[in-house]
């Protein structure tokens, strides 16, 4: 018996200091329209800006998000110490929702560098990441086959 061996997944993290330019990549990842892949979004819900105009609230995030990656994306927030109030779309909600104990992951002080680590982001590229988080960059996380996920990350990366 012939079993075709499946491709192996690849996770791209990519920062943006504004949401514009966020929007920017989501709106030219929709456009290859690879279904192979899952989208994260974590940002700080108290610091988005769009063309800057006054901060938005979270539904507001929430109804962005959705009009451009889909309506189906999962979406929440939370409140993380050291990081403030942190929203997520996409893939990650479950995982930053997982419970630890009395806590979900992404409340406790090193969960969203967990999370980043655990889908084999390096140390430094987890942690540079995290760091940005803090300093309200927003942060693309792309999971997929490997194929696909190069071909977004080359039109990404520029």
């Amino acid at each position: 018996m012939n079993i075709p061996q499946s491709e192996l997944k690849k996770t791209f993290l990519n920062s943006y200091t504004n949401f514009s330019e966020l929007e920017n990549a989501l709106l030219a990842i929709r456009e290859m329209n690879d279904n192979g892949i899952g989208i994260s979004v974590i940002g700080n819900a108290n610091d988005i800006d769009v063309a800057h105009q006054s901060a938005l609230h979270k539904n507001d995030i929430q109804k962005l998000l959705k009009k451009i990656v889909g309506e189906e994306t999962e979406f929440d927030s939370f409140y993380n110490r050291e990081l403030g109030h942190l929203f997520v779309s996409g893939f990650l909600v479950s995982t930053f929702l997982n419970p630890v104990g009395k806590s979900n992951i992404g409340i406790l002080s090193g969960g969203p560098y967990g999370v980043l680590r655990g889908f084999g982001i390096s140390e430094q590229h987890a942690a540079e990441s995290v760091k940005n988080l803090s300093n309200g960059d927003y942060l693309l996380v792309i999971r997929g086959n490997n194929s696909a996920v190069e071909k977004i990350a080359s039109i990404l990366v520029d």
